[in-house]
C-alpha cells in the first residue's frame, strides 16, 4: 500500500504549496508598499519613507489605509508630520480617476508644531495620494465639506 502512494507524494506536495500560495496572494495576506513624502525638520523641501501596509483587495480601503498612514506621520525624527494630530477622514469617493476628500476642521488648525498653512497641506497631500495612486488625476479636498480658501469658507468653533 505504501509503495503505491510513495510516488505520489511530491506531486500531492507540490500542490499543496501552490494552493497555500494562492490562497495567500488573494485572501489580503500580506503588505503593500508606499513612498510617503514628509517635510524635513528645516521645512525646506521633503524626504521620503517607505511604509509597509496591510494588502486589501478593495481600493477605497487601500486608499483609506494610506491617507491614515499619512496622518500618523513619519517614523524618521529628521521629517516632520504636516497633518494635525486629531485630523479625521470625513468621507471619500473614489470616482474613476477623481477624488473627492472630505477631512475634519483639524485638518487647517494652526499647530506650533505644524508651520506649514493649510495650502501647503494640501499641496504635499495631493503629492502623495497622486504619486502612490497614478489612476488618480484630480483630487477635490474639503474641509466640514467646504473648500479651503473660498469666498465663503468659514467653520465653526464647537
Amino acid at each position: 500500500m505504501i509503495k503505491k502512494i510513495l510516488p505520489y507524494t511530491p506531486v500531492a506536495l507540490m500542490l499543496v504549496i501552490l494552493i497555500t500560495v494562492t490562497v495567500l496572494f488573494n485572501y489580503e495576506k500580506g503588505r503593500n508598499s508606499y513612498i510617503l513624502f514628509f517635510p524635513l525638520d528645516t521645512m525646506n523641501g521633503s524626504n521620503a519613507e517607505m511604509r509597509d501596509v496591510y494588502r486589501s483587495s478593495d481600493k477605497d480601503r487601500r486608499l483609506e489605509i494610506f491617507i491614515n498612514e499619512l496622518i500618523l506621520g513619519p517614523v524618521s525624527l529628521k521629517m516632520n508630520s504636516f497633518i494635525p494630530s486629531g485630523t479625521k477622514i470625513r468621507s471619500f469617493i473614489w470616482n474613476d480617476d477623481v477624488l473627492y476628500l472630505d477631512m475634519n476642521k483639524e485638518f487647517i488648525r494652526d499647530t506650533a508644531s505644524i508651520p506649514l498653512d493649510y495650502e501647503a497641506r494640501i499641496s504635499i497631500l495631493k503629492r502623495n495620494i497622486q504619486f502612490n495612486f497614478p489612476k488618480i488625476r484630480e483630487i477635490s479636498l474639503t474641509v466640514e465639506g467646504q473648500v479651503p480658501g473660498s469666498e465663503y469658507f468659514g467653520l465653526s468653533e464647537e
